[in-house]
């Protein structure tokens, strides 16, 4: 967007700028300014089919007076992304102002101005002949006598500069958009106290540091020191729902009806893409964050479904969902700190924010935007807060996180304080991890009162909450949230995920050689893509071949290797069930080699490669193993909750894609543990001829048809107790 560049001299200019605008938040600054200008009279359009306007106004005009403006008046806001200044603004913004006035001329249904404003970002020369206020003005002759136009007027940059020194309402407002270089330091004169004045900075500085950790070792990575998010960071794929356009207006105008069809402008997530394509995560998040989000401006952009500023991303395991909100919040902390005038920062932390705006510029995200504050709240610690303290709120529980970390008197005041003043980001991260067995309908509560504190303060909010789809049962309402599905990395994304590994892990040329190609090859091979869809999986098969010097040829080195690091990851997290998973390890194992088993013989047997559990089926095969554990039976239920929760929600190696139907997801590691169930899985086990021994035992199965109460069995199997199991022949 752009920046008048002819009159970066002037104080006026220097204090504010229209870079940061959105098409979207510049269409809502020419809305207000022009209420402001010219009286309650004035009809502002949503987003949707304006036809051709922003607004309208019917009557005498104040402030055109002069031109003696009395009649039907339509404006128009155009914002142009990336100019270059000079001829070729003007020569677009011409562009742009034939197609719109050429609509009245094309549809009989738009009523047609008698008069037309039109207002712009660009900077137009005055230059005779040659300049741009010339060329709009011979654009708008063009048009004059065919649509009967009586006058026009032209707000440009200068004009608009000029028109927001005398609304400082509408400047305050606009704030974190138009004066980025100073905001911060403006945001604190306005808050009561100093020891938010404090707090703030300290906090953003402490964040840019603490949460540059990219996590490999959950990929089993042992790396001397922690490896820089920004460092290795790619932006993931996501599908996007996208409504339908509709017309949707603020006050009443007669002349537009629903069922004509005017050209229109619909918010696009800053795509181009079909709705079916995936789109960028954190790209398309950015450009919403530009839109100004508060209750009034929605309100003006009303459009069917979900509000655009609440996002429930959706991804499996190591599917790169807690990551994005944490460069997402990263990247924000950094643009806030190099931006403010008047900050003293240590030297990490300059680094850190200068590594960081470096990665977001060759990753193609805009190093600038609105200064939004960004919070990134781990859902786990405030279901623990809320455990502690039921009457904690969302706010409370920021304020107590901001006091612990600057050891400054922060409360809840201050930050409702902030909220008015100050644009922010809520990354709500991990939903997934507070099941609904622990206080998950609290955690909710409070997620749903928080928008209550929004409304009342009129804040500019953008929440983003990350979850895995397993187990999630549409815990914040559709027709609230948007939600957003997260799907496979494609090839190339995989190995450019491996490359940004191996630029930072591996120093001889030859080995990142070698290792790249491990990755590209694993890709291509049919039984290990799926195993590359994920950056956590790419992490796992890059953290193989460089610690064993390739990717094993071998399935079950591969499997054994990447099954126990999956296990293991889930096994450390923090919370009840990490802690189920480190007791009960060897029979979570068991369970995953049983059903291998199981599976692989129903497709052996039937030719179907499509193998699966019913749920009753599923639960039935967990109670019979855990009869032959010996565990107490009053324990069985119980137990076989948990098991089901941590295979199909944790480690998620076997799902249900379909629903009633569990599965493996990847063939191979079916087939690999059903090899581990036989011979005692552990990679030294594992004899030469397993696949023939494997083919043999097969053979000896006594296939019975599946139904809740029934197993299979092969001959010399243990028989449980009950009637869980058949009966061998």
């Amino acid at each position: 967007m752009c920046y008048p560049a002819d009159h970066q001299n002037t104080s006026t200019v220097a204090k504010m700028r229209f870079d940061r605008l959105s098409h979207q938040a510049f269409e809502r600054l020419i809305q207000a300014l022009v209420k402001k200008e010219f009286g309650p009279g004035t009809v502002v359009f949503g987003s949707g089919r304006d036809g051709g306007r922003e607004a309208t106004y019917s009557g005498k005009l104040k402030g055109f007076e002069g031109k003696q403006w009395h009649g039907y008046t339509v404006v128009q806001a155009k914002c142009r992304e990336n100019c270059v200044g000079g001829i070729e603004d003007a020569r677009w913004l011409a562009g742009q102002l034939s197609k719109d006035l050429q609509k009245f001329l094309d549809r009989p249904n738009l009523k047609r101005p008698e008069f037309y404003l039109l207002c712009s970002n660009v900077t137009l020369s005055g230059l005779p002949q040659i300049g741009g206020k010339d060329l709009i003005e011979a654009t708008f002759r063009k048009f004059a006598k065919r649509l009967g136009l009586k006058g026009w007027h032209v707000w440009a940059a200068d004009e608009l500069h000029a028109l927001l020194d005398d609304a400082s309402e509408i400047r305050r407002s606009y704030a974190a958009w138009l004066t980025p270089s100073d905001v911060l330091a403006q945001l604190m004169d306005l808050l009561v106290g100093t020891d938010m004045k404090r707090a703030l900075p300290i906090a953003l500085s402490k964040d840019v540091r603490s949460d540059r950790d990219a996590r490999l070792r959950d990929a089993g990575h042992d790396t001397i020191r922690p490896v820089a998010l920004e460092h290795v960071f790619v932006d993931l794929p996501v599908l996007v729902p996208v409504e339908p356009p509709e017309a949707y207006t603020i006050g009443s105008d007669d002349d537009v009806s629903r069922d004509s069809e005017p050209e229109f402008e619909f918010p696009d997530y800053g795509a181009d893409e079909n709705e079916d394509d995936p789109r960028l995560c954190v790209s398309t998040i950015l450009a919403i964050a530009c839109d100004k989000l508060d209750p009034s401006s929605l309100s003006v952009m009303r459009r069917p479904g979900p509000q655009r500023n609440r996002i429930v991303v959706m991804g499996g395991p190591g599917q790169g969902k807690s990551t994005i909100g944490q460069f997402l919040c990263q990247l924000l902390r950094a643009r806030l700190l190099k931006e403010t005038v008047g900050l003293n920062l240590g030297p990490e932390t300059e680094q850190a924010v200068d590594e960081i705006r470096r990665a977001a510029h060759e990753l193609g995200l805009p190093a600038v935007g609105p200064a939004r504050l960004p919070f990134r709240l781990e859902l786990p610690a405030l279901a623990d807060a809320l455990r502690a303290h039921g009457d904690l709120t969302v706010l409370g529980f920021l304020a107590q996180t901001l006091a612990a970390k600057t050891n400054e008197a922060v409360g809840v005041p201050q930050i409702r304080k902030l909220l008015e003043a100050f644009p922010t980001l809520f990354v709500f991260d991990g939903l997934d991890e507070v099941p609904p067995s622990a206080n998950r309908g609290a955690v909710l509560h409070a997620i749903e009162g928080f928008w209550d504190e929004v409304y009342a303060s009129s804040a500019d909010v953008l929440a983003l909450v990350t979850t895995r789809p397993q187990g999630y049962d549409n815990d914040l309402d559709s027709s609230h949230w948007e939600h957003w599905h997260l799907v496979p990395l494609s090839s190339e994304q995989a190995v450019d995920y491996a490359t940004k590994l191996a630029n930072i892990r591996v120093t001889e040329e030859h080995r990142k050689e070698e290792i790249l190609a491990d990755i590209a090859l694993a890709c291509r091979d049919p039984s290990t893509a799926l195993l590359t869809s994920s950056p956590l999986q790419v992490a796992i098969l890059f953290g193989i071949s460089f610690l064993k010097g390739n990717i094993p040829r071998d399935k079950w080195t591969l499997f054994d290797r990447y099954y126990g690091l999956l296990r293991d990851r889930e096994s450390v997290k923090p919370g009840a069930p990490g802690d189920f998973i480190r007791k009960h390890v060897l029979l979570i194992d068991k369970l995953h080699q049983t059903c291998g088993w199981l599976l692989q013989v129903e497709s052996e047997v039937s030719g179907r490669t499509g193998s699966y559990f019913s749920e009753s089926q599923f639960r039935a095969v967990i109670a019979s193993m855990l009869i032959e554990e010996e565990q107490p039976t009053s324990a069985i239920d119980e137990m076989t909750d948990h098991l089901v929760a941590v295979a199909t929600n944790r480690l998620v190696l076997i799902g249900s894609r379909i629903e009633g139907r569990i599965s493996f997801d990847v063939r191979s590691l079916q087939e690999y543990l059903a090899a581990a169930s036989m011979f005692g899985g552990g990679e030294t086990s594992y004899p030469k001829n397993a696949r023939g021994c494997f083919k043999r035992a097969l053979a000896q199965c006594v296939p019975y048809r599946f139904q809740p109460n029934f197993l299979y069995h092969f001959h010399g199997a243990p028989a449980g107790a009950g009637n869980q199991h058949c009966r061998l022949p």
